[in-house]
């Protein structure tokens, strides 16, 4: 009978303490279990790193921890977003989206394989649940994009130095072909280090343990240190699982919300069947944090000022938002036949109340993204005239309610907000 090798340990869903640790199992010192923490992590973000750790323990660690990336296609758009098609070591494909913009480039990754959640809107929902990721897939995701933005940032010197005079050259060079693998790259005096939101495919708070454990690799100091202030996770509303959200990480968090009327919102969300609004709201009132509250602008479904003056009265603990509504069987919101991205460009306007803690109607903390919908399974369901999604932000911001509209990045690749498809855009699903 063949012998099955034990699968390697992956360096990317692994802290400092993670290898000290490893590093006492091999016989060495909490010391130099730092030095070879800071050597192997370092490294793989990218990081200059002068001291060597032992050859002895580089050597076990080339044999067991595993530090390669999956292999990515990067399909970039005009307006400098780009789309990566990221397949994982037991053939599923997963999308990450890295958006650039000037001064601030942001990384959206996937926590699942598909999504059980069913949004209506999201081509990811049309896979269903395939598997969760592991830790170490949802950190490399962040790797390989980084990895990427650190081969623009030398690919861009080499221009400049190679221009009459030193003129700089803006954007990125385009991926030949249209696309291109992500590969490993080599280390950068000054660490890239963009903003990450779990907003890609699948449902984060599904997939909490991993997403915690992701969250602290990315975070690690002698890593890639991202700032826990520049992380982002979203969620549709799993209310059990918030709680647990806000006790393990202080990463900022963003709830899927799109209607008030329960109707509505059981139309695009089948979660809402399991945990109404005023449980929701309640939960959101107990972040010790300011919440992102997320409404795709949907033509004729979500976008009229009575919806804009609904949301203003959920935010500011106004109306009826807290009695239960119970969906009719079979009723439909009108206008709408239903199933029965860090941030990109803002523009801010007017401030929600402050005070939290509580399931009583006062305002809660939060500021309003407004996302006009992107191109779907439904071709219904349409982002309405820019016209109306601004009159829809004046009527919230002149209510009081801290409010900014996201312009869409990467359509045309499929790339923007409920676009990613995975193995479907592949035809494996």
């Amino acid at each position: 009978m063949p012998v099955t090798e034990p699968k390697r340990a992956h360096l990317a869903g692994m802290t400092a303490p993670d290898l000290v640790r490893w590093a006492g199992e091999h016989g060495a010192t909490r010391e130099a279990g730092l030095v070879l923490a800071r050597f192997l992590l370092g490294r793989f973000a990218g990081r200059r790193v002068d001291d060597r750790p032992a050859r002895r323990l580089l050597d076990a660690a080339a044999r067991e921890l595993d530090d390669s990336l999956p292999l990515a296609e990067a399909v970039p758009d005009a307006d400098g977003t780009v789309r990566f098609a990221v397949t994982l070591s037991d053939g599923e494909v997963v999308e990450t989206v890295l958006i650039r913009q000037s001064g601030r480039d942001t990384v959206c990754v996937s926590s699942q394989a598909g999504c059980a959640r069913g949004c209506v809107f999201c081509e990811t929902g049309r896979l269903g649940l395939r598997r969760n990721l592991t830790a170490a897939e949802i950190v490399s995701q962040y790797a390989l994009a980084v990895r990427f933005l650190m081969q623009a940032r030398a690919s861009s010197a080499s221009d400049r130095r190679s221009e009459p005079g030193g003129r700089r050259r803006a954007g990125l060079r385009p991926v030949a072909g249209g696309g291109g693998c992500a590969k490993n790259g080599g280390e950068v005096p000054h660490p890239i280090v963009p903003n990450l939101v779990f907003m890609g495919m699948g449902e984060p708070l599904d997939n909490l343990d991993e997403v915690v454990r992701a969250i602290d690799a990315l975070i690690e100091p002698l890593g890639f240190a991202v700032p826990v202030r520049r992380i982002t996770v979203s969620t549709v509303g799993i209310v059990p699982k918030m709680d647990e959200l806000y006790a393990r990480t202080k990463a900022n968090v963003a709830v899927s919300l799109h209607a008030i009327d329960a109707p509505t919102r059981l139309a695009l969300l089948p979660v809402a069947r399991r945990w109404p609004l005023d449980e929701l709201r309640a939960a959101i009132a107990r972040s010790p944090r300011p919440v992102l509250l997320q409404w795709t602008l949907l033509a004729g479904v979500n976008d009229s000022d009575a919806h804009a003056d609904a949301l203003t009265d959920f935010v500011l603990g106004r109306g009826a938002w807290s009695r239960p509504q119970a969906a009719t069987p079979g009723e439909e919101p009108h206008g709408f036949a239903g199933p029965g991205s860090p941030s990109p460009e803002e523009e801010p306007h007017g401030f929600a109340g402050r005070q939290r803690g509580t399931g009583s109607p006062s305002p809660i903390d939060v500021r309003v993204n407004l996302i006009p919908a992107n191109a779907g399974p439904d071709p219904k369901l349409i982002a309405p005239p820019l016209q109306r999604v601004r009159a829809f932000q004046k009527r919230l911001a002149d209510a009081g309610v801290r409010t900014l509209v996201r312009m869409p990045h990467g359509q045309s690749v499929g790339g923007a907000c409920g676009q990613l498809a995975g193995a479907r855009r592949l035809g494996q699903a």
